[in-house]
């Protein structure tokens, strides 16, 4: 075992990340434990899904922030800087705190050895932010999911106050199963009683297996209306619904959001139905203000330049959605995936959109290679090209594409992660949906 004594916070974060995923709560239940279980003392609203569960977690922490309440956001995979991975009242943690409560959870890290086998480093982040949350004495926090959820390490908290559960499609297929159903037992896991809000345009396959566990553990389930939505625009980026007779106007740029942002109204109408106070003002506010970096977010509005971390077919669809709406016929698409997506699925949807297809190579282990991705694109494109290096690829795409003509990067939130700052320095005018950061 690695000698962490003299070791930052992110360097001992860094050396157990050779752990790897391994699901489970028996190590976090353990450090937790040691910890003295901070999670016992907080409110959550914890939330799954396959796609939406950060835009969701967002839009109800603003909400809720509206209202007064001091709400604690974890949220992952980040995008720009890791501690946005938690943060309150939409401000990352600072690095004096992270350093302060993560010291304090590796001292508890050795002792929570389970059968040989340490916490590992998302378990390690989990107990940091569920500490963290309870020092500052948050009113709330919304919880996402890592991956899966019934025996993910968010699962170790007591019954929430409200469970979310958003769209569930296929991805991590190799650890949460093979099918609909499969999947959705593991992200029906987090239910254990009282509410769950649903995501309105769930697949019957997934909505069975959630509606059993509601069943199973005695809970009330909650489907929001879309006989009271009505969406004001057809055009990208659909910025304005109605919905239960309330005008709102959301950031979030998509179709697919207003389906998210509609849950979590819904999530703060039941929320104020149990007493809490939240009032209308401070949902469309909320709804308004909610912001987070690459889920369609538009770095330049003319010519448009638009980042989507779409790392699965059900985000690529979405995504697609969009990219019809656009009036031109001469996208320039930048892709790059992690090879163990079903990335045939996401290049079909995508590719033959597309007039020029430059696939790129995130920088990741589990990247698939440009020359790969490329020619699958062929298929669809016939404009496509390939680079390794993701600022060539930039540059390629500015050189080819005439002023007038959208940009649009997909695929792994590692390339979104990589490629926001060039695109900001490149294209970025002051007309960024997220400007410099979560906001």
């Amino acid at each position: 075992m690695t000698n962490m004594v003299d070791m930052s916070v992110m360097d001992k974060l860094n050396s157990i990340a050779k752990y790897g995923i391994n699901l489970g709560l028996e190590r976090i239940g353990k450090l937790l434990n040691n910890m003295g279980n901070p999670q016992e003392k907080l409110k959550f609203i914890h939330v799954a899904g396959t796609n939406g569960k950060g835009s969701t977690c967002t839009i109800l922490s603003c909400i809720l922030k509206e209202s007064g309440y001091k709400t604690g956001l974890f949220i992952s995979p980040y995008i720009l800087n890791f501690n946005e991975t938690m943060q309150i009242n939409h401000l990352p943690i600072p690095y004096n705190q992270l350093e302060s409560c993560g010291e304090y959870v590796f001292s508890c890290w050795e002792d929570s050895c389970v059968e040989g086998e340490y916490p590992t480093q998302f378990e390690v982040i989990t107990a940091i932010a569920f500490e963290w949350f309870y020092r500052s004495g948050c009113d709330f926090v919304c919880l996402e999911c890592g991956l899966g959820g019934k025996e993910d390490s968010t699962n170790i908290i007591p019954p929430a106050l409200l469970q979310i559960i958003t769209s569930v499609s296929l991805d991590h297929m190799g650890i949460l199963g093979n099918t609909l159903e499969e999947i959705a037992v593991h992200k029906a896991g987090i239910i254990k009683g009282g509410i769950t809000i649903c995501y309105p345009l769930m697949q019957p396959e997934a909505m069975n297996i959630i509606k059993h566990r509601c069943n199973e553990a005695h809970g009330r389930l909650i489907v929001p209306s879309l006989q009271h939505l009505n969406v004001m625009e057809d055009t990208f980026p659909e910025n304005s619904f109605l919905y239960m007779g309330q005008q709102y106007i959301k950031s979030m740029t998509g179709r697919f959001q207003i389906y998210n942002c509609i849950t979590a109204i819904t999530a703060a109408f039941t929320l104020a139905e149990m007493g809490f106070s939240i009032q209308q003002r401070a949902i469309t506010e909320g709804v308004k203000n909610a912001k987070i970096p690459a889920r369609q977010e538009i770095i330049r509005t003319s010519p448009l330049v638009l980042l989507d971390g779409c790392h699965n077919p059900e985000g690529a669809k979405a995504l697609q959605d969009s990219l019809y709406k656009l009036p031109s016929q001469r996208l320039t698409v930048i892709m790059g995936v992690l090879a163990d997506k079903d990335y045939n699925v996401m290049v079909k949807e995508i590719a033959r959109l597309a007039h020029h297809f430059i696939a790129v190579t995130p920088h990741n282990p589990r990247a698939l290679a440009s020359q790969s991705l490329a020619k699958t694109a062929k298929t669809y494109c016939s404009n496509v090209y390939t680079f390794d290096e993701i600022q060539q690829a930039l540059d390629f795409a500015t050189e080819i594409t005439i002023p007038s003509d959208p940009i649009c990067v997909c695929g792994s939130l590692y390339l979104a992660q990589q490629i926001r700052p060039l695109l900001l320095r490149q294209f970025g005018n002051g007309d960024s949906k997220v400007p410099g950061g979560v906001t």
